[in-house]
């Protein structure tokens, strides 16, 4: 599971985990039920076979103590989510990882988990968490969109597709979800990116309500069972998904805002979200228990007025709360120094300009590796990380977000001081390299205004 590190001991116990990330199998046999891979088929096999070995060793099952790491693919093929989970009924739940994390939380003094671990039992109704009397959220400043993540919903072909792959051999037929996926796919592609600012148009509404009925009818199909078929389970949690979607997206809730992206590897996307969920954190966050919201950022104008109204605390029948600043012990017009590339042209459709590149070679070089650079996208990232490569060669070894867990390639990225890591903004927050290790930050300004309306290198 993705988050903070696993801690045991001293009365002290981590959770972690979030929505898109899924417990580790407690042994292969059940894997092979959830999901199996040719071991010939080259890295993603070998990985997974790497992955059942580590499961007979470990002792917790985080993800994070697999150093290196494996790809998201190799992952998924020997865990499941929980909504896929058999739960008391499973014939591993002993050595579950998660249930024996969970067992043990039941009796500690405090338990460390992340805002997505959070978010999902007080949205969801999974009671991850045992009862307790004060919740402490650091980083507060990223509550909200942490929040708007956990419930926001998403809907592709592809996803209606592999539904169908899972109920496939488990009923007598699947050729109306197929039908209608094919339709929904066909539906999305006919619309342009962006907010469907009008509601639902006609052609789209219709492919929704084809895999409405269409999941509904296999869900009453497999209703009833109550055995312990790991398959079964993991195509009613599929099923399961596409009819809340789908019913979420033509039941037209408050707030909720529809719009269409288009990913390089799933195609169209279907994304719906609420505008606010000021009113969301309010009845599910805080409530019969004391909360505490820490941030280096979620004062602004000397007020935390504004932070506050997006969490709910404004208003009538807002709860009661103080806010305290602290100061910092930084002297930041001393200890740093802000350069921005206000030279460099904007960037384009033709991906980073050469003269950008020349630039953070020129910059990584000057700091002799020691450098995080944070891009707008994958892409960028991508792209400055092989350009770097090409130049450095051995000299400067250089990081790419998602080659490897987070945590590995922060700890390598302070181990080794002349190695550059690349990736996105996402690894602003919660990244902690003390000492000498990283002296440069590069931020790719690619969103933001700056003199003359140019746009470059933020240092």
């Amino acid at each position: 599971a993705e988050g903070d590190d696993l801690l045991a001991g001293l009365g002290i116990e981590g959770i972690a985990g979030d929505r898109d990330s899924s417990p580790l199998v407690a042994n292969a046999a059940l894997a092979q039920q959830t999901g199996d891979a040719d071991e010939r088929a080259g890295r993603i096999g070998q990985e997974v076979v790497r992955l059942r070995e580590w499961a007979e060793e470990t002792e917790s099952g985080d993800r994070d103590e697999l150093v290196p790491g494996v790809s998201e693919r190799a992952w998924r093929q020997v865990s499941v989510s929980a909504a896929e989970c058999l739960g008391q009924r499973c014939p591993m739940v002993a050595e579950c990882f998660v249930e024996r994390s969970r067992e043990a939380a039941r009796d500690v003094d405090v338990i460390v988990t992340n805002h997505s671990f959070m978010a999902i039992d007080a949205f969801e109704g999974r009671h991850l968490l045992p009862e307790h009397d004060v919740l402490v959220v650091d980083e507060a400043h990223e509550l909200v969109d942490r929040v708007t993540s956990t419930v926001t919903d998403e809907l592709t072909g592809a996803a209606v597709r592999t539904a169908t792959k899972k109920v496939r051999r488990l009923v007598d037929s699947v050729e109306g979800l197929e039908d209608a996926g094919e339709r929904l796919e066909a539906a999305l592609d006919d619309l342009p990116e962006g907010r469907l600012a009008r509601g639902i148009p006609d052609a789209l509404g219709l492919a929704l309500s084809g895999v409405l009925e269409a999941s509904r009818a296999l869900l009453t199909e497999l209703k009833g069972e109550k055995d312990t078929d790991g398959a079964r389970q993991a195509a009613r949690a599929a099923l399961s998904d596409l009819h809340d979607i789908t019913d979420r997206l033509l039941g037209g809730r408050e707030l909720d805002v529809a719009w269409i992206t288009r990913d390089q590897y799933r195609g169209s996307v279907l994304r719906v979200a609420p505008m606010s969920v000021a009113m969301a954190v309010r009845d599910h966050v805080f409530g019969d228990r004391t909360v505490v919201l820490t941030s280096a950022t979620i004062e602004l104008g000397g007020t935390f007025d504004a932070v506050a109204g997006t969490i709910g605390l404004r208003g009538e029948g807002a709860p009661e709360w103080t806010g305290l600043d602290v100061g910092s012990p930084f002297d930041y017009p001393t200890q740093g120094i802000a350069y921005v590339a206000r030279h460099l042209p904007p960037p384009g459709r033709d991906g980073t300009p050469p003269e950008v590149l020349d630039e953070i070679e020129a910059l990584v070089r000057a700091a002799g590796g020691r450098t995080l650079g944070l891009f707008s996208s994958m892409r960028a990232a991508r792209a400055a990380a092989e350009a770097m490569r090409e130049r450095f060669g051995d000299d400067i070894p250089v990081l790419l977000q998602g080659e490897d867990q987070v945590t590995t390639l922060v700890r390598q990225f302070a181990r080794e001081p002349r190695t550059v890591l690349f990736g996105t903004m996402t690894l602003w927050q919660g990244v902690d390299v003390p000492g000498s290790a990283c002296q440069l930050v590069l931020i790719e300004a690619k969103h933001w205004r700056l003199h003359k309306g140019n746009q470059g290198i933020v240092l």
